[in-house]
C-alpha cells in the first residue's frame, strides 16, 4: 500500500511564490498565491489534511503558518496584511516580509474594510462626516456612536417625513372608529350633521321631524 505523501510536499505544490504584488502595500512584495481550491464564501484557500482517519478541509493560510512557523498563538487569528485572502506567505524572504500576522480578533476587525472599522480608524462615519463632539450622539444603552448630521439627513428625507405623517394620521384616527353594529347617537343624527355644515343650529321644526 502506497504511503501518503508528506503534508508539506502536497502543500508546496499548490503555492505560487511569484504571486501578485498588493497595490495598497507594494512594499510587502509578491504574495504566495494559493493555486488550488478555495472556499466560495470566504475566498480563503482550502487544504485537506487527515485527522483521525478522516480528511478535514482547513484554511490554507493556517496550515502554512503551522508548517513554516509553528502553532498559531492562542487567542489570535491570522491577519492578511496584503488583503489577499488567497495569500499564504507566512515567512519573510528576499522579496519582502511576511504577509500574515497573528493578532487578536479586535485588532483584526479594526484593520478590516468594514464601515465600523473605517469609522474607528478615520474618525468619520460611512458618509464621511467627522465625529466631532458636536456631531456625535452617544447612547447610554449602546457603546456605539451615531452621526448627528446623518440623523438630520435621514429625518429630512421624504420617506421619513411620509412615515411621520402616517403615524400622526393613525394617532388622530385611533379613537374615532365606531364599533361594529353601532349607530350614531342623537347628537350625530342626519339632521344635526346637515345643519352643522353651514354653521347654524338645527331649527325647532327640523328637530321635530
Amino acid at each position: 500500500m502506497a504511503q501518503p505523501r508528506p503534508v508539506r510536499a502536497r502543500f508546496e505544490e499548490k503555492v505560487n511564490r511569484d504571486g501578485p504584488i498588493p497595490e495598497q502595500r507594494p512594499e510587502l512584495g509578491p504574495c504566495w498565491e494559493w493555486t488550488a481550491g478555495r472556499y466560495s464564501n470566504t475566498g480563503y484557500g482550502q487544504f485537506g489534511r487527515r485527522v483521525g482517519g478522516k480528511w478535514i478541509p482547513t484554511n490554507a493560510h493556517r496550515i502554512a503558518y503551522e508548517l513554516y512557523v509553528g502553532p498559531i498563538p492562542e487567542g489570535t487569528e491570522l491577519d492578511h496584511l496584503c488583503r489577499n485572502r488567497g495569500c499564504v506567505k507566512v515567512l519573510a524572504d528576499g522579496r519582502g516580509p511576511a504577509h500574515l500576522e497573528p493578532v487578536t480578533r479586535q485588532v483584526n476587525m479594526l484593520r478590516g474594510e468594514h464601515p465600523s472599522a473605517l469609522a474607528v480608524r478615520t474618525n468619520r462615519c460611512k458618509r464621511g462626516h467627522e465625529y466631532t463632539p458636536e456631531n456625535t450622539i452617544l447612547r447610554a444603552d449602546s457603546p456605539s456612536r451615531q452621526c448627528r448630521e446623518c440623523k438630520n439627513i435621514h429625518q429630512r428625507s421624504e420617506a421619513y417625513l411620509a412615515a411621520q405623517r402616517r403615524r400622526r394620521a393613525s394617532r388622530k384616527g385611533g379613537g374615532a372608529h365606531e364599533a361594529p353594529g353601532s349607530s350614531p347617537g342623537p347628537e350625530l343624527t342626519s339632521v344635526s350633521l346637515m345643519s352643522m355644515t353651514d354653521g347654524s343650529p338645527p331649527s325647532a321644526s327640523s328637530a321635530s321631524r
